[in-house]
């Protein structure tokens, strides 16, 4: 049987924390927002005051841009965002385009970086500068992307033109990428977030948790200079490397550059549900891991789900907060999950500043498979935890009644693994709890905010067919658990918003979030009690009592008071703000901004980013 350790994974060889000065070339103040999150901590708070509770009401559209991508990041007097592999500047008080960065377009020379880019949704962009800038040199700034044909880019900030020095020793100047080394699988679906961390650009990069042999889960470091990498980190064990893959990071990561270290979130091993080929210890997978920023070494770990069964993928960088807990104010790392717990860590050995339990859970009953017998959890808990007959929901009796079809037909239970003979309903969904981007802090208030959702998936486990290359006894398909009307089958409210003190570790307070407004593409409004049944994202909070969220299928973009919860403001959008915001100060006037985009998983990539300020 496997050995299944919650406890804290240290790396003998890097007892202490080897301070780090490797802040990323210039000094970050409270009017810009340089990377997804707002900084390289990732705590998704800006310092700024001009908007506020008192005045939130009065805010108006300043500028929109069509046909936009990510939410933009705003440094160097500018913001950059990326849109189908391209990157962009906009002018910060208009939104007016300044120069277009596309890898396809002829160059100075008259050649292309690349003959292809990615046609899918730009996650974000990052910044870098030299500390050491020579002078009437370009490239002294630059800005970082990655997209679906497996590319990172780079370009000069001021100019758009892409940094030949960035990628030439592999023979192809201007982008580097994972596909020039061995990631001792297949499928790699795409380049990752990167993240600053120093004078590197650390990316991962994506692929299959459910296929047949993808790639391992590879975080490679590149020199921001020359693209040169400089360490890889594989979180697969060696020994076991033939025999699994994945546990890769597709979402975004943070970096604590005065400690030298970069935090990564990691996914299940391959396959999803079935674990019968992976029985074998794998403490890096589903885990939070402080990788050293000079040789990408593992510093510490925390496996969150042990041998996964259930898709629980970590979801969302480690947020690397300042907490005030006891009187102290304390360096954490703080992690909320798709199984519906946030996990708090102390930032530089990885060990419990709240407890971990180690709950007992149901065994699996598949043939060749070995369960873990306990599973990690906290005291801070969200999302469905329990499902009874009673509680199937149903918009009429009807929809009801097919859902109670599949309710009989099948288990259920938090943690309770699929068996072979029946489907199982697996709650919290695999879309969470919450996602990327689902949690913010605030250090005013010591709160912790978080958006997640109340929905299930039917999952089932299935042989692969006769003559199939697959190797696995089982493969897992899934669908949400929704009525034949698309109506979650789950009990409202389907979408919350929660706020933890992190203090106490205790709620302050909870309320529904968003609205449904049609089910299979046609229009069924829901009651506002009910919530949205399909979010993403989260909010960001700012010191002016204020978190600004969208998170929500009825494309309203909203302001929050922090302390209770209330909405002060929102405004329509035409497509649904499913990304995180940002806020920036330029020329004394404070901006909110996000993309306005819809969801890439209804086949929506392009749309608007809006921003508003309280006008003149």
């Amino acid at each position: 049987m496997p050995t299944r350790k919650s406890a804290l994974l240290c790396a003998a060889s890097v007892a202490v924390t080897v301070m780090f000065a490797g802040a990323p070339g210039y000094a970050q103040t409270g009017a810009e927002w340089p990377s997804f999150g707002g900084n390289q901590l990732g705590t998704q708070y800006s310092t700024l005051t001009q908007i506020n509770t008192k005045n939130a009401a009065n805010l108006k559209r300043a500028w929109t841009i069509k046909a936009a991508g990510s939410t933009p990041i705003f440094v160097n007097n500018t913001l950059y965002s990326c849109v189908e592999g391209i990157g962009i500047a906009y002018d910060p008080e208009t939104g007016a385009e300044r120069w277009k960065a596309d890898p396809t377009a002829p160059g100075p020379d008259g050649k292309p970086v690349s003959p292809r880019r990615g046609k899918d949704r730009c996650r974000t962009i990052v910044y870098w500068q030299s500390k050491t800038p020579v002078a009437g040199a370009p490239c002294q700034k630059r800005i970082f992307w990655g997209d679906e044909s497996n590319k990172f880019y780079a370009a000069d900030a001021n100019t758009g033109q892409f940094c030949r020095d960035f990628g030439t020793a592999k023979g192809h100047p201007g982008y580097v990428t994972h596909l020039d080394y061995d990631n001792l699988g297949q499928g790699v679906n795409r380049s990752g977030t990167p993240v600053i961390a120093g004078d590197l650009m650390v990316g991962g990069l994506y692929t299959s948790d459910a296929g047949i042999n993808p790639a391992d889960g590879f975080v490679r470091a590149f020199d921001v200079r020359t693209g040169e990498m400089k360490w890889e980190f594989d979180p697969i064990l060696p020994e076991y490397r033939n025999r699994a893959g994945a546990g890769n990071i597709w979402s975004t990561l943070s970096a604590d550059a005065a400690r030298g270290l970069v935090f990564i979130g990691t996914t299940s091993l391959s396959n999803d549900y079935y674990g019968g080929s992976r029985t074998f210890d794998d403490p890096l997978s589903d885990a939070v891991v402080a990788l050293s920023m000079q040789t990408g070494k593992v510093v510490w770990s925390r496996q969150l789900v042990h041998h996964d069964l259930w898709d629980y993928d970590i979801p969302s960088h480690p947020m690397l907060a300042t907490i005030t807990k006891g009187g102290k104010k304390l360096d954490v790392v703080i992690q909320h999950t798709k199984q519906g717990y946030v996990f708090v860590f102390d930032r530089a050995t990885g060990k419990d500043v709240y407890p971990t339990i180690e709950k007992p859970v149901p065994k699996t009953t598949v043939p060749g498979d070995v369960s873990s017998p306990t599973q990690p959890t906290t005291a801070m808990e969200y999302g469905l935890t329990k499902l009874n007959r009673d509680d199937v929901f149903g918009i009429n009796a009807e929809d009801r009644a097919a859902c109670l079809k599949d309710f009989d037909a099948a288990t259920n239970g938090k943690f309770l693994p699929t068996s072979a003979e029946k489907p199982n309903i697996i709650y919290p969904a695999n879309g969470g709890g919450s996602n990327i981007g689902s949690a913010s802090y605030d250090p005013q208030t010591n709160l912790l905010l978080v958006r997640y959702r109340n929905t299930a998936d039917f999952v089932e486990l299935r042989k692969p067919p006769a003559g199939s290359n697959n190797p696995h006894a089982y493969f897992g398909i899934f669908r949400r658990w929704v009525s034949p009307l698309g109506v979650p089958c789950t009990p409202p409210p389907w979408t919350e918003l929660a706020a933890f003190d992190m203090g106490t570790g205790k709620r302050a307070w909870t309320r529904p979030w968003g609205q449904m407004v049609e089910a299979k593409g046609k229009p069924l409004l829901g009651k506002e009690e009910w919530g949205t049944p399909w979010s993403t994202s989260g909010p960001v909070i700012t010191a002016g009592g204020i978190a600004f969220i969208g998170a929500s299928e009825d494309s309203y973009f909203s302001a929050v008071d922090v302390k209770t919860g209330k909405t002060i403001w929102r405004e329509k959008q035409e497509l649904a703000p499913f990304a995180v915001p940002m806020t920036y100060m330029h020329k004394g006037k404070q901006y909110v901004a996000v993309a306005a985009s819809g969801w890439a998983a209804m086949g929506q990539t392009v749309g608007d980013i809006v921003a508003y300020s309280l006008g003149k």
